[in-house]
């Protein structure tokens, strides 16, 4: 069992080094990227990349205030499901509406279970998996974000 300050600690080194071994990678537009805070560019939809004690999580988040605006967009990605799932090589969680928090937001991601961010052995494995999925979804959204700016 780890203290607060080192569970802190661990955290921070994880994130510092996923942050050394991705930041040399430019997006799918040959831009330089800060990979760890990925800006989809509308300020309601959120990439997010979280590593807890048992899982490994990234995912999009759509959090509009107004709940039919938050499906509009999200009925949105539906639409491009098959797509979106053959660029990341993978099917995704689809939730389109999700209580987290006190609010209510759709989502669409992926676990990665049984990794524990407290043990350096296995974080080749969740760099790994973050790594590859936030590549594959900037290649998604490079290729989709002005349609999802233009419903904004």
């Amino acid at each position: 069992m780890y203290s607060k300050k080192e569970e802190s600690f661990l955290r921070e080194q994880f994130w510092t080094t996923f942050g050394q071994y991705i930041s040399p990678v430019p997006s799918a537009e040959g831009v330089k990227i800060n990979w760890i805070n990925y800006k989809s560019g509308i300020r309601f939809i959120h990439v997010k990349m979280e590593v807890q004690n048992g899982l490994a999580y990234i995912g999009i988040e759509i959090s509009h205030k107004d709940l039919m605006i938050q499906r509009v967009f999200f009925d949105h990605f539906k639409l491009l499901q098959v797509e979106f799932e053959e660029t990341v090589s993978e099917k995704w969680i689809w939730e389109q509406r999700i209580k987290i928090d006190d609010k209510e937001i759709s989502r669409i991601y992926i676990l990665l279970k049984q990794v524990n961010i407290y043990k350096k052995d296995d974080w080749p494995q969740i760099i790994s998996f973050l790594k590859r999925r936030i590549l594959l979804f900037d290649i998604f959204w490079c290729k989709h974000k002005e349609i999802f700016k233009m419903l904004d």
